[in-house]
């Protein structure tokens, strides 16, 4: 599937091509062969696959929308953030409560962003 958000996606296929699942996975599996308390090779792991993002959807994917490059990062940061054990937790900064709503909230809400104005959900001013 092309990842490049188009001006007439609907809200599921922007939301589809701004989540990086494909990073996410690979974070996982590193995860998982990484010990927990190696810092530095987690803080590398996760700098290396948040550049790998940005030139995974540049190149590869011939995505050119600055914009959409940049959330699409975020939402990686988000993601790792999300994950207990992951660098953030090694640093004392992952609040599980946070972590939750902010995957909630970021990957259901930014996808609007992209939306055209007749594709956003009314507000209860309009009838």
């Amino acid at each position: 599937m092309p990842r490049t958000v188009k001006a007439d996606d609907d809200y599921r296929n922007t939301l589809v091509k701004l989540i990086p699942s494909e990073i996410v996975g690979a974070y996982l599996v590193f995860d998982g062969i990484i010990p927990p308390q190696q810092e530095l090779g987690r803080l590398i792991v996760t700098a290396m696959l948040l550049v790998f993002t940005f030139l995974y959807l540049r190149f590869l994917n011939k995505v050119k929308k600055i914009l959409q490059l940049a959330v699409t990062m975020v939402a990686f940061l988000v993601w790792v953030y999300s994950i207990k054990g992951s660098i953030f937790d090694l640093w004392e900064l992952y609040i599980p409560y946070v972590a939750s709503s902010l995957l909630v909230g970021w990957t259901l809400l930014i996808p609007v962003v992209f939306l055209k104005p007749e594709q956003q959900p009314p507000t209860k001013n309009q009838n």
